[in-house]
């Protein structure tokens, strides 16, 4: 690792160090001499020396790329000669002892750290190793600001109102951020290097740095003066491993993704094999068992979505905003990119709704795997508000939500179904789910089975004669009698049961059963051939839930 000035002033403050120099994150110097008569100018050579030697230097040593150590009282610097000039009286052979000890340790420290991302070290022993250079605390975020992790001596009674809640929440408070980043500068999101921020509110000091390689963003890593105040060293070496980060984080980011993709449950969703022996293991680690239910939720950003047909605005909320770039003259509208992904706050906030669920990341948003027991997918249906679909609702997630199933060699089947029930979310078949639009499978079962069948434009070949009176007397009459079938079948002909789904006396629901008979002469006591109990049904379902 080379120095800088700041570096080396830090490093001997002890001895009342004057700043000849202007200060910058450059480090230009390689190599630390002792000035002599046979000393030469060199392009990285930082020279120990009296006042008045580097008073009386002739002007070849002006703009040759060196730095300049004064042990004297310096009165102005020297034009292209940078200096540091030492008041407290010293020897030039302690200042060099101190300044190559310094070189040593910092290159160690600089070894360390990418040894360890050669290695494959987790971030945060990564992180540790850099905290070492550092007298206050670290903090790491992903590309989506969500709280990674921490290194260094954060104090026992620590609390700031931008740390605290990311460290509780795993979510950073980007509205408390942004407003604090506005008055650095509005393209502080586009700099590439570390900037100085002050809390108005606080008095607090901040160190951010963007962690990008060209044209990805990987996250943020940022320092908090809680120990000790700034110094221009700091920045120095905020730049110096900025570059070390952006490659632990893509190497880290690669591993998750790796990882994911070697999960059992993850390749069962895929629809590739898995070995009993390794999906008994994983099951095992988490405390699941082979036989247990379970069902899938499939989410995505509700912009538009071409397999989707979905046209719905996002709602920009603090809690959910998606942290991708939005147009400058429109900054508060929602983005309509097709390409856009399922923000990584999202991801977090759901995780943190079913906290026992297993997230995997996908190329249009995620999906989780819910065992029944730790979240009843009846509880999901208690919480759907069933609402008819508003092109101006500001729905912020869309939800499909699978069958419940046993056996998760099944999970393929049960991601298709949580897929495939997204495409019904603006039906009747969906609802709201907190602020999201959801749609349980189940629900459009005879929808999707239309859709598969290539029956959405002619269905007549599905329904036999008797349920095409049926609704052919509903829609002149407006009876609701498909309705009533529909609740007595899916109720397994109970006459209390249906009647108390459908909020009728039992003797209105034997009347319209009668009438039923009547009308399209289905006898569900003495079926005529081809009038089955599920043709009917099917029949009944798909004419009413089809658009006609």
């Amino acid at each position: 690792m080379r120095l800088n000035l700041d570096l080396v002033a830090a490093e001997l403050s002890a001895w009342r160090p004057r700043c000849f120099f202007p200060h910058s994150v450059a480090l230009p110097y390689d190599r630390i001499e002792m000035f002599d008569a046979a000393s030469r100018p060199r392009n990285g050579s930082l020279f120990l020396v009296d006042e008045r030697t580097y008073r009386e230097l002739p002007n070849l040593w002006e703009n040759a790329g060196c730095g300049f150590v004064v042990i004297g009282a310096l009165e102005k610097q020297r034009a292209g000669m940078p200096a540091l000039a030492l008041e407290r009286p010293s020897s030039l052979a302690s200042i060099q002892d101190k300044l190559l000890s310094l070189h040593a340790r910092l290159n160690a420290w600089t070894d360390h750290i990418m040894d360890a991302i050669a290695s494959g070290a987790p971030l945060q022993d990564v992180f540790n190793i850099v905290a070492q250079e550092f007298r206050n605390p670290l903090m790491l975020s992903d590309e989506a600001f969500l709280f990674v992790l921490t290194a260094g001596h954060v104090p026992e009674d620590f609390h700031d109102r931008f740390w605290t809640p990311a460290m509780e929440t795993g979510v950073c408070p980007v509205e408390r951020y942004s407003d604090t980043w506005r008055r650095v500068g509005a393209d502080i999101h586009l700099r590439r290097q570390a900037c100085l921020v002050e809390d108005r509110e606080t008095g607090r000091h901040y160190i951010y740095r963007y962690l990008a390689s060209d044209e990805s963003l990987y996250g943020m890593f940022e320092l908090a003066d809680v120990n000790a105040p700034f110094s221009n060293a700091d920045i120095a070496l905020v730049e110096h491993v900025a570059s070390l980060l952006e490659l632990a984080v893509r190497q880290s980011a690669f591993r998750k993704y790796s990882e994911q993709a070697n999960d059992p449950l993850y390749r069962l969703l895929e629809g590739h094999p898995v070995d009993d022996y390794a999906l008994h293991a994983l099951l095992e680690r988490r405390g699941w068992s082979a036989a247990d239910p379970f069902y899938t939720c499939y989410v995505v950003n509700s912009v538009d979505m071409p397999d989707l047909e979905l046209s719905a605005q996002l709602s920009m909320t603090a809690n959910t905003a998606l942290l991708y770039p939005l147009e400058e003259e429109s900054p508060d509208t929602a983005v309509t990119d097709p390409s856009y992904e399922l923000g990584r706050h999202v991801e977090r906030q759901i995780a943190n709704r079913l906290p026992y669920s297993c997230l995997f990341s996908t190329e249009d948003g995620c999906i989780l795997v819910v065992r029944e027991e730790d979240h009843a997918l009846s509880d999901l249906r208690d919480r759907m508000e069933q609402k008819r679909f508003d092109e101006n609702d500001p729905i912020e997630l869309l939800i499909g939500i699978s069958s419940l199933h046993t056996g998760f060699r099944e999970l393929a089947i049960a991601r298709d179904q949580a897929k495939r029930a997204l495409r019904w979310a603006k039906t009747a078949q969906g609802g709201m789910l907190g602020s999201a639009r959801a749609c349980f499978y189940d629900d459009a079962f005879c929808l999707d089975l239309a859709d598969r069948l290539d029956v959405q434009e002619n269905v007549k070949w599905l329904v036999p004669e008797s349920v095409a009176r049926l609704a052919a007397y509903d829609k002149a009459e407006n009876a609701g009698y498909q309705e009533t079938l529909i609740a007595y079948l899916e109720h397994g002909c109970n006459m209390n049961r249906t009647a108390d789904a459908l909020f009728i006396h039992r003797n209105t629901l034997a009347y319209r059963i009668k009438r039923i008979r009547a009308i399209s002469g289905i006898d569900l006591e003495n079926l005529s051939p081809g009038d089955g109990l599920l043709r009917i049904w099917l029949a009944c379902r798909i004419l009413r839930d089809l658009p006609q």
